[in-house]
């Protein structure tokens, strides 16, 4: 990986943070590290493609997360969570049509 990278001296001096950030962001229910995350630049190139490329199987997950009983209110507080982020960051962390949840 380090020979793919080498004419990218930011993205390989940040791999290891980005790394680290990646690996906890999907696991624990952060704000403060899904903020880290999603506030850097590679990360946001990355995340762009994939929600746009994934958008589908990205509504289908935020669909049956909404629809598991007895976490709809953890669900629609998550939701709200992003779309707070993603406005703080100005940064489109999910596609608006997915963020019509977080207002329920």
């Amino acid at each position: 990986m380090n020979r793919a990278l080498q004419n990218m001296p930011r993205v390989r001096a940040n791999l290891n943070h980005l790394v680290s950030i990646f690996c906890s962001v999907f696991r624990e229910n952060s704000k403060r590290i899904r903020a880290s995350f999603f506030n850097n630049e590679l990360v946001q190139l990355m995340w762009s493609k994939y929600i746009h490329s994934e958008s589908e199987y990205i509504a289908n997950y935020l669909a049956e997360l909404i629809n598991v009983e007895g976490k709809q209110s953890e669900a629609y507080i998550l939701l709200k969570d992003i779309l707070v982020l993603s406005n703080r960051l100005n940064f489109q962390i999910l596609k608006p049509e997915l963020l019509k949840y977080a207002d329920a």
